[in-house]
């Protein structure tokens, strides 16, 4: 029978997997385990995260200093952003040159 993860391994690969976009398989090899029990492990981590933290919202500016920020850096009408996710947009018609994804 395969021995648990321990619980400073599981916090560790949550942490790297909240933090960098790093996927399951990079992760796995990285902790040298597989894909299923790092996705499990991800998982439970959450999981324990949102039983402690869940009814705690954090809010960091007001809405319009949000939008105002993205502004300035360059992204109009955004008002947040995931974690260094990408996704990908249609191709605006007519402003090819605006287009960045």
């Amino acid at each position: 029978m395969p021995q648990p993860l321990p619980m400073d391994t599981q916090l560790a690969l949550a942490l790297l997997k909240l933090a960098m976009p790093a996927s399951l398989c990079y992760i796995s090899h990285h902790f040298g385990m597989g894909k299923v029990t790092t996705g499990e492990a991800f998982l439970e981590v959450c999981s324990a995260l949102q039983d402690v933290l869940g009814h705690t919202v954090l809010w960091v500016h007001e809405r319009l200093e949000v939008v105002a920020g993205f502004h300035n850096l360059g992204f109009p009408q955004c008002i947040g952003a995931l974690d260094m996710t990408h996704i990908p947009i249609m191709l605006p018609p007519n402003g090819d040159c605006l287009y960045y994804s």
